[in-house]
């Protein structure tokens, strides 16, 4: 197995990092600073290039989660904010289905560890100790459940 480009590893962990903080605050609406999300994620010890890189994919990651229907946010301009700032951003249910959160009603006899219970101990070892195996596979699950609920399909895991 070879290993995934830079693009998509930063991608992986800032995913994890915007799912873990949007979860926190639901379901309040959030002021989510993407860039100060990004730097979290970024290695100690990385030149200002690499740094530019993270935020640079933090951006893109937000702009697709939104456009995949897993978060929304809203831009504002004439702020006093950091341009990277979202506002009002929230999970959407689709996202929050697919990290574990279901109501009582449907939730399994024998309950498995929620998705965001996963992510966030992945992510509680500081992003640089987080294991690109780990965040791989995190990811994997994330995207297999989004195209089982695409597909009309029968989710089969439970809430917290």
């Amino acid at each position: 197995m070879h290993k995934a480009p830079p693009n998509i590893l930063r991608f992986d962990l800032i995913v994890l990092a915007i799912f873990s903080s949007l979860y926190d605050s639901f379901p309040s609406p959030a002021e989510l600073d993407i860039g100060a999300v990004s730097r979290r994620c970024v290695p100690d010890g990385a030149s200002l290039d690499e740094v530019f890189a993270w935020t640079s994919v933090g951006e893109a990651a937000a702009d697709w989660l939104a456009e995949e229907g897993f978060i929304r946010f809203e831009r504002r301009s004439g702020h006093s904010r950091p341009s990277g700032t979202l506002f009002e951003t929230r999970l959407t249910l689709k996202a929050l289905t697919i990290l574990g959160y279901l109501p009582a009603s449907l939730k399994e006899a024998v309950p498995r560890e929620a998705l965001i219970h996963k992510i966030k101990k992945v992510l509680s070892t500081g992003a640089e100790k987080a294991g690109a195996d780990a965040v791989k596979s995190l990811m994997t699950e994330v995207f297999k459940l989004s195209l089982g609920l695409a597909a009309g399909g029968v989710m089969s895991f439970t809430a917290c």
